[in-house]
């Protein structure tokens, strides 16, 4: 099944009171390496509802969102999710 990737270090991100959400596998290694709690997507069109509830007790979901369409249909289904909205901050590389 499609998972969210790196749900193995989401502790991290409960101790930081933040989680970097990201679109891959490499990103997150990427941000591992910096110390930075991080989760991937599996692809920008992947969202699944029922991963709300791994980014619930999450008090910051910073969102990077890559240029192009993919990233910004990704952010506009992030913030229509009325568990996560309020919590979410978009990051623009």
């Amino acid at each position: 099944p499609t998972m969210l990737y790196g749900l193995h270090r989401i502790q991290e991100a409960l101790e930081a009171g933040y989680a970097l959400l990201v679109e891959g596998e490499s990103d997150c290694h990427t941000a591992w390496y910096r110390s930075i709690p991080a989760l991937g997507i599996p692809g920008a069109g992947v969202w699944k509802d029922e991963w709300d509830d791994e980014l619930d007790k999450i008090k910051k979901i910073l969102v990077i969102v890559e240029p192009g369409g993919a990233g910004d249909e990704l952010w506009k289904r992030l913030k229509r999710r009325k568990r996560l909205s309020e919590r979410l901050e978009r990051i623009d590389p």
